[in-house]
């Protein structure tokens, strides 16, 4: 059996250290067979014989490399790969958030499926989408409506400019006044989240029991938007 041999079959038996200690493993006993070999060929052994004696020296390799990987509990081999998952994990994350395709992401899930990260019961879903500029407001959701009395209800709203990765206006949802049937309603609160490509929000709405359709409006700078949602419809 030669160095090399020797080191293969230690090595094999080295399963709780990582790749770079197994190789530190294999090079210290690389060089310390080497060593051996030349004090033996300075005390006149040939070649071939110093070598033969410097590797039995070293015992079965088999043995040897199991006590040694009994110093390397397995922990430490899982922990030093989960920490490597975890920076790849970071890297990944800090580079899709370099180049903003996490919220490309979410601006193109919401346009393929309205209700991404909402939670809104299939009565309560709408469809009513109206333009301002270069972002499109979807009206999604209506929640709490009751046909022929007073209540409050939630309108859910999403914001996405017509292109995929292009900013919108996320305050849109905020500058909006409403109207009914009966005048203007009052909006009592809301709520959003956003980043500079998606908003997602709500607005609290009192409606009266004779009211029958809601115009959400927009007008600013001169320019005025309205949308009519069908309160009939809700529910159906």
């Amino acid at each position: 059996m030669d160095r090399r041999e020797y080191c293969r079959q230690l090595t094999q038996e080295l399963r709780h250290l990582t790749a770079k200690e197994v190789a530190a493993v294999r090079q210290e006993f690389m060089d310390h067979m080497e060593d051996h070999a030349e004090m033996l060929r300075e005390a006149g052994y040939d070649e071939t014989e110093a070598d033969a004696r410097a590797v039995e020296a070293m015992g079965d390799p088999v043995e040897t490399g199991r006590e040694i990987d009994k110093q390397y509990p397995a922990i430490w081999l899982w922990l030093s790969r989960i920490a490597v998952a975890v920076i790849v994990i970071v890297c990944i994350s800090g580079i899709i958030n370099l180049f903003g395709l996490r919220t490309a992401f979410e601006s193109l899930a919401v346009r393929i499926n309205p209700y991404h990260n909402v939670d809104i019961a299939q009565e309560d879903r709408i469809d009513y989408k109206m333009e301002v500029g270069n972002d499109t407001l979807h009206f999604v959701g209506l929640e709490g409506y009751v046909p022929g009395e007073d209540c409050e209800v939630t309108l859910h709203y999403n914001i996405y400019d017509k292109k995929l990765f292009r900013p919108i206006d996320s305050n849109l949802g905020y500058r909006l006044s409403f109207l009914t049937n009966s005048g203007e309603k009052v909006v009592r609160s809301g709520g959003s989240y956003s980043t500079w490509r998606i908003c997602q929000g709500t607005r609290d709405i009192e409606i009266s029991a004779e009211d029958t359709y809601l115009i959400a409006v927009y007008q600013r700078f001169g320019n005025r938007v309205e949308c009519k949602i069908d309160l009939t419809e809700v529910g159906k």
